[in-house]
């Protein structure tokens, strides 16, 4: 007996409960080593299945990410979506701007530490080590799917009020001071 979706989100939704990325890669290691053999290849290929790279969610992960979004950077990020749940990834596939709601997502607004940082690429080097299946799809740039960039509205508000843009000295009002 392999492994369900149900049950495949229920171990990331276990994981993502542990607050550093080495810690719930760990966790999903070690209940995969636990479960009967079958599950490890259901659990990548539910993995595998459950991407999602739209121009909508690069767009929010820039948002988020606050900078320049490589593929490898979106690719740790789109991994980390997944421990927002699948309900949280359904809906941000549909509207990305649904990012602004989610717990996770609003406390990121505040900055994170190096550990707390929105990424879980180790869990796709890990997954296919442990199954023993010679995969390297983890390592291919994820292609992504067209359509137009959404606005973003609340997400870009979320994170434009956490984090002020940097001001150039040549911003700066100018203040005379008469003695």
């Amino acid at each position: 007996m392999g492994m369900t979706r149900d049950a495949f989100w229920d171990l990331l939704r276990r994981a993502s409960e542990r607050p550093t990325e080495r810690e719930r890669t760990e966790y999903v290691v070690t209940e995969l080593l636990r479960l009967p053999a079958p599950c490890t290849p259901d659990f990548h290929h539910h993995l595998s299945a459950v991407r999602v790279d739209t121009a909508g969610l690069r767009a929010a992960g820039r948002v988020i990410l606050g900078s320049a979004l490589t593929d490898d950077a979106y690719w740790d990020f789109g991994l980390w979506l997944l421990s927002l749940g699948p309900g949280a990834v359904e809906r941000a596939v549909t509207d990305p701007d649904t990012l602004a709601d989610v717990p996770k997502v609003r406390a990121l607004a505040g900055g994170w530490s190096a550990d707390g940082h929105p990424g879980w690429g180790s869990l796709a080097d890990a997954v296919p080590e442990v199954a023993d299946l010679g995969c390297e799809c983890h390592l291919a740039a994820p292609e992504p799917r067209g359509g137009p960039v959404p606005p973003l509205p609340r997400l870009t508000a979320l994170f434009d009020s956490a984090f002020p843009p940097v001001r150039n000295e040549s911003d700066a009002p100018v203040v005379t001071v008469v003695w």
